[in-house]
């Protein structure tokens, strides 16, 4: 199901831009770097996804608590309207924000930086690895979660 989801994301993320440049949107970046970053961040989202069904119950619940975490997801990523920056440490001279725990926020920078400025994968290679870092801790909460849920004997 997860692959299926990525697939699904990446199109989505893929049309999305295709969408823009049919409207006169201009991009300076790369459009492989674009479509690597998108699918690492896809795979977050659906992380995320995972860790979210286990606390869903009923269709309900999906609906009304369900949403919760997406619109986090969304409106503490800069997505919506830019938000103030509390950096908290600093990694490789790296600055790390708050709201860098989820990893559309840092998506976010790393398709600024492509689309804006030309960026490159060294450029981003602290954003990317961040994001794939904590992909990776969310689908292994998700499916440590799963296996407890739905697997349990």
């Amino acid at each position: 199901v997860s692959i299926n989801q990525l697939i699904i994301g990446t199109a989505c993320l893929l049309l999305t831009y295709f969408a823009g440049l049919s409207v006169g949107y201009h991009s300076s970046g790369s459009l492989w770097l674009i479509f690597l970053t998108g699918m690492i961040t896809c795979f977050s989202v659906i992380a995320i996804s995972i860790i979210t069904a286990y606390f869903i119950k009923t269709m309900f619940g999906l609906l009304t608590v369900g949403c919760l975490p997406f619109f986090i997801l969304m409106f503490f990523s800069d997505c919506m309207i830019p938000l103030p920056k509390f950096k908290i440490l600093s990694i490789f001279g790296n600055p790390v924000y708050m709201n860098d725990v989820l990893p559309t926020a840092i998506a976010t920078r790393a398709f600024n930086k492509i689309l804006s400025y030309n960026a490159n994968f060294a450029d981003i290679s602290f954003e990317f690895a961040a994001i794939l870092l904590l992909s990776i801790l969310y689908f292994t909460i998700g499916v440590l979660l799963f296996k407890k849920k739905h697997m349990s004997i």
